[in-house]
C-alpha cells in the first residue's frame, strides 16, 4: 500500500512537471514591468495554441494567489504568435509583487515577480525600520554605479562600510546592539542619501 502511494505521488509530480514544461514552451514570453507605480504584465502565446480565456493572479508571498483580472474569450491563434498585456493599477507598494496567469484549458504559468518601491519624497527607503532581523536600504541607482554605505553610531564612529553596484544594501540587525544609528550612501565623494536606523 505504501509503495502504491509513493508511485501515485511520483506520477502526479511527473504529470505536473510535464504540464509545466508544455506551458513554458507555449508561452513565448511572460514579463512584469514597473511603469509609473503600476505593474504591466506582457505575454505572448505561441502560434498554434489556444485557450478559453486568461485569468491574471497576484500574490505578495508567492504562495497564496488572488484573481485580479481576466481576459475573456478565445486567446491565442492557430496561425501566429499573439501578444497580450494587463496592467495592475494598484500593486502593493514597497513590496515584491508576484504574478502568474492561468491560460484556461492549458494551465498556469510560472511565477514572475517585480518590486514596487515608492521613493517619492525621499531618495532612500529602509524596509523594515525599526530592524529586528534583516533589512534593505533601497535607493536610486539607475546606471548601476558603485555606491558606498557607511553606518555609524551617534558619536560618529563608523561601524560598517559596504559597497554595491545594485540599488540596495542588505544589513542585519545581529551585527549591531540595540539603539539608534545613522548612515550615509555616497557615489565617490557625492552624498546621495542619508538616514537613521533603529535597531531593536
Amino acid at each position: 500500500m505504501r509503495f502504491i502511494k509513493h508511485i501515485f505521488v511520483i506520477a502526479l509530480w511527473l504529470i505536473s512537471f510535464m504540464a509545466q514544461s508544455q506551458l513554458d514552451s507555449i508561452l513565448v514570453r511572460f514579463n512584469a514591468i514597473v511603469d509609473g507605480g503600476k505593474i504591466r504584465l506582457d505575454w505572448t502565446i505561441k502560434g498554434g495554441h489556444q485557450c478559453n480565456g486568461t485569468v491574471i493572479k497576484h500574490s505578495v508571498d508567492s504562495i497564496n494567489f488572488m484573481n485580479i483580472g481576466s481576459i475573456p474569450g478565445i486567446c491565442g491563434s492557430p496561425f501566429y504568435d499573439e501578444s497580450y498585456s494587463f496592467t495592475d493599477e494598484q500593486p502593493v507598494k514597497n513590496s515584491v509583487n508576484y504574478y502568474r496567469i492561468d491560460l484556461v484549458g492549458i494551465g498556469e504559468s510560472k511565477i514572475v515577480s517585480r518590486e514596487n518601491y515608492n521613493l517619492s519624497g525621499s531618495n532612500i527607503l529602509v524596509i523594515p525600520n525599526p530592524l529586528i532581523a534583516d533589512a534593505n536600504i533601497i535607493f536610486e541607482n539607475p546606471v548601476f554605479e558603485t555606491c558606498t554605505l557607511d553606518i555609524f553610531n551617534p558619536s560618529g564612529k563608523i561601524l560598517l562600510c559596504k559597497t554595491t553596484r545594485k540599488n540596495r544594501f542588505q544589513i542585519s540587525a545581529s551585527n549591531f546592539q540595540a539603539g539608534i544609528y545613522f548612515f550615509l550612501i555616497r557615489k565617490e565623494k557625492e552624498i546621495i542619501g542619508n538616514g537613521k536606523l533603529v535597531i531593536q
